[in-house]
């Protein structure tokens, strides 16, 4: 029996591991565990139960005894680290006159307890379930990269599946990866996202699981919606609340508005913000909707004719996938450098939503062959089958294979 644990603490993660995890349950030889170190909420909350998952959290791993046990460790740390503290004036350490120890003390400490209640969990989770391997889609910081740490001490494989993009033109010093091994959508993906060449002879091509759970049904998916077959769709990604009161507004000079419909897509960090967001709208004479967390980015993608985007985020990328044109608003006077060279010349790029009015002659000069090809730089095969090869190389990577 091949036991995989799965660890995720936010959707953008989790989002990544669900498909996977339900694969998982259809293999007599696997055996998977969900964990979180806290009890899930929001948007986790929502897609854990849309998909009936039961997971495990920290609090039903500790025992009375263990939080005793595990509070005066935190306690004899906190009594070592004053001691050692207290060997400096203060001012040794600075960066540009802040005095760092002064300032941040506080902060390293509490950072250094958290680590030492992440390895704590991490022990008792591999002493109850003792995983062949544990599945993680962000390992850079915070409490999964203590959890993997821990793993690679304990001998247990450690896989990366990825969750984002990081920009080929900009620097990610801070993300490193730290998992043994790792699945990326494509080979675009390979030296943006693993810095170090030796790491990436531990990295396999498998595709977006995430897309496996929301096949392109656009005429069926409109329906649902309630969006007319003949409605021109447009994706509004909302990453920033101050995007949304850009596009309210611009696009009151869109006037093709009556043959549009808009969907209102908010980041999941902000689900909460349903009602403020409805307030900002309420006096466009538009056809819109505003998703909070209810319906899944990925099922508005497959029924969406473009995506909008304020920045060269993970879901412009996506949008390559389900063949949906993306749209890039820039606020500058001059044309943004694209994070993918081979990305110049597929995607549409605005300045002010008015431009909306000649779409049909702007869309003209994007070529459908330098689409396909992004799409085929991007993402490894375009089947909605990325969740098997990732469970795949996690069972070959279990038995040595």
């Amino acid at each position: 029996m091949n036991k995989i644990l799965f660890i995720t603490e936010s959707y953008t993660t989790a989002i990544r591991l669900v498909p996977v995890y339900l694969e998982a349950l259809k293999r007599p030889d696997v055996e998977p565990i969900m964990f979180t170190s806290s009890p899930p909420e929001g948007g986790l909350k929502t897609l854990f139960s849309r998909y009936s998952i039961s997971t495990m959290d920290g609090g039903q791993l500790l025992s009375p005894e263990d939080k005793k046990t595990l509070s005066a460790w935190q306690a004899e740390y906190s009594v070592a680290y004053a001691a050692e503290l207290g060997k400096y004036k203060g001012d040794e350490f600075n960066y540009m006159g802040v005095p760092l120890l002064a300032r941040y003390g506080g902060y390293f400490l509490n950072w250094n307890l958290n680590k030492l209640v992440f390895m704590y969990l991490f022990d008792k989770l591999a002493e109850r379930h003792r995983p062949d391997l544990v599945m993680v889609a962000y390992d850079s910081g915070g409490s999964k990269k203590q959890y993997v740490t821990r793993a690679k001490e304990l001998g247990i494989k450690t896989l990366h599946v990825q969750y984002s993009f990081y920009p080929q033109k900009k620097q990610f010093d801070r993300k490193w990866i730290n998992s043994d091994y790792y699945c990326l959508w494509g080979e675009a993906h390979l030296k943006p996202f693993i810095n170090e060449e030796e790491k990436r002879k531990n990295a396999f091509f498998t595709g977006n699981p995430t897309f496996d759970l929301f096949p392109v049904e656009r005429l069926a998916g409109r329906g649902e919606l309630g969006i007319r077959p003949e409605d021109r769709v447009f994706l509004v990604g909302i990453a920033q609340m101050y995007d949304l009161e850009r596009f309210v507004r611009e696009i009151v000079d869109y006037r093709d508005g009556h043959q549009a419909y808009f969907i209102i897509k908010l980041h999941p960090d902000y689900h909460d913000k349903v009602t403020e967001a409805s307030a900002l709208m309420k006096d466009l004479d538009l056809k819109y909707r505003i998703i909070g967390t209810e319906i899944e980015p990925y099922k508005l993608l497959s029924v969406a004719d473009y995506l909008v985007t304020f920045d060269q985020d993970t879901l412009w990328l996506e949008s390559y996938y389900y063949g949906v044109k993306p749209i890039l608003m820039t606020s500058g006077r001059d044309r943004p450098e694209l994070a993918f060279d081979f990305l110049e010349g597929s995607t549409i790029i605005l300045r002010h939503f008015r431009e909306l009015n000649h779409l049909s002659t702007i869309e003209k000069e994007i070529n459908p062959l330098d689409v396909e090809e992004a799409r085929r730089l991007l993402f490894f095969r375009a089947d909605h089958r990325a969740s098997p090869r990732v469970l795949d190389v996690a069972q070959g990577l279990i038995s040595g294979n």
